[in-house]
């Protein structure tokens, strides 16, 4: 019995310093596409890249690990390695999961390897609607409305392909430099009862890369 009790207390002691005391403050975002208005969390897709970093507190204080060897694993896959790194760029992730599983493991830290994982969400593109469409209604006459895509791996706007459909007819954005924005010309009393809006937003750059965002107004 005595025996059991040292191999378990030996055991205890061997555990990794996670369990004294030590907590990692982990932070990302991803480096797709939001407009400027945005305030949300910048999320990463597929196709984009991640910036993540951490650092190590231990007692309200941060710990200095310049000197220990770091490795960033990314969907169980060595995504990169070095002294001291606590921060990295990373993409290339599996593509059948709707997260990004990372760990992070400091090597030699204070006698054995420190690790902590991280479960990331991932989106995809979308496209929203600027203007709110009071109980899905639109008045006859010209109307402007202006979209904005989410979370698309492009530089601008100017990247996108607008396709708008109103009813089945095709339109075109306002101008090259804002193609976001439609102005409809509803005619009064031509019989229409309703407005099926279609909007499909495509990059230019990546084709696999669309969203499509429907609405149907009732003309008052």
């Amino acid at each position: 019995m005595n025996r059991i009790i040292l191999i378990i207390f030996i055991c205890l002691l061997s555990l990794p310093a996670l369990a004294h005391g030590q907590e990692f403050l982990f932070n990302w975002e991803g480096d797709s596409f939001v407009p400027g208005f945005y305030q949300g969390r910048r999320m990463p897709t597929d196709n984009s890249s991640l910036k993540m970093s951490f650092e190590l507190i231990e007692n309200d204080r941060l710990l200095n690990i310049k000197g220990k060897k770091v490795e960033w694993y990314v969907d169980g896959k060595l995504a990169q390695k070095g002294v001291g790194l606590q921060r990295i760029t990373a993409n290339q992730f599996n593509v059948s999961r709707s997260d990004i599983f990372v760990r992070v493991l400091i090597k030699n830290f204070k006698g054995g390897d420190l690790e902590k994982s991280f479960i990331i969400p991932k989106t995809i593109p979308k496209v929203i609607i600027e203007r709110n469409f009071i109980n899905n209604t639109i008045s006859a006459g010209i109307s402007i409305i202006k979209v904005w895509p989410l979370f698309f791996n492009i530089d601008d706007l100017s990247d996108l392909n607008f396709n708008w459909l109103s009813n089945n007819i095709k339109h075109s954005g306002k101008d090259v430099e804002r193609p976001n924005i439609l102005e409809l010309d509803i005619p009064v009393d031509n019989g229409q009862l309703s407005v099926n809006l279609n909007i499909n937003v495509v990059n230019n750059k990546n084709i696999s890369e669309s969203a499509i965002k429907k609405i149907n107004l009732t003309i008052k």
